[in-house]
């Protein structure tokens, strides 16, 4: 596993120690597939744990354990996504979208600084409740496709008012279909680096959102295109935004 690893001074070989390790694999394996991972400093101590209740005899073992690398790096395995998101959700690693997925039901999909977020095939981000992308100060959430060049489909879409909430701040999307707000999709896009979009930076339709500091570089159309009724007051609007190489 990148960034981190579990080194036992004891290696497999029969009986008992065997057994040890075999739970260990599966107790690992088990803690860092879930949805919400634990970062390895909380993975490591478990497993010490665990096997300080359940092999009390082979103290020297699990005393000799070392964890290499930074504790606080979630584990570097591909996390596929193909179902729509109906409870709360938090998201952190590496997370692949292999379909279009769409959050729904009152729920809210966290994304944890530091996730990156690959789109497969025609997978799409659907936004028609809550997602929560803030990255402020920290290590900023990617979005990208699994190949060179995404598909029109790849992008993330803000569709109806109860996504009002939503917020990308500190996010990274590259050589995907941007970003859509529509239908009073009226978010919170901020800091954020929309980096050689294969169509619109940001496309906006009967929505009000804001978007501000944010860079939009290269992308194949217009870097910010509005249509139908947008209107802007004193709390939303469209600012201290830099667009470059539109075409």
């Amino acid at each position: 596993y990148q960034n981190g690893g579990i080194i036992g001074a004891v290696a497999p070989t029969s009986g008992t120690e065997q057994h040890m390790n075999g739970d260990v694999l599966n107790l690992f394996h088990d803690l860092v597939f879930q949805d919400s991972s634990l970062t390895y400093g909380k993975i490591f101590p478990t497993l010490k744990n665990y096997l300080a209740t359940n092999f009390p005899y082979w103290d020297y073992f699990y005393k000799s354990l070392t964890f290499f690398g930074d504790p606080s790096m979630y584990p570097s395995i591909y996390k596929h996504k193909t179902t729509d998101i109906t409870t709360s959700t938090t998201w952190t690693g590496n997370i692949v979208i292999d379909n279009p997925i769409t959050i729904i039901g009152g729920s809210t999909l966290t994304i944890a600084p530091g996730t990156n977020v690959y789109f497969n095939n025609n997978g799409r981000l659907i936004v028609d409740n809550t997602l929560n992308a803030n990255a402020a100060g920290l290590t900023p959430i990617t979005f990208q496709p699994t190949g060179t060049l995404g598909d029109t489909n790849n992008c993330i879409l803000f569709d109806g008012s109860f996504c009002t909430n939503s917020v990308l701040k500190n996010v990274t999307l590259t050589n995907i279909a941007g970003i859509q707000c529509k239908n009073g999709g009226n978010v919170t896009i901020d800091s954020c680096n929309i980096l050689n979009s294969i169509n619109y930076g940001i496309y906006i339709y009967n929505s009000s959102p804001q978007i501000i500091n944010n860079t939009i570089y290269d992308p194949a159309d217009y870097g910010i295109l509005c249509q139908s009724s947008v209107t802007y007051n004193n709390s939303s609007g469209i600012y201290r935004n830099t667009i470059r190489n539109n075409h």
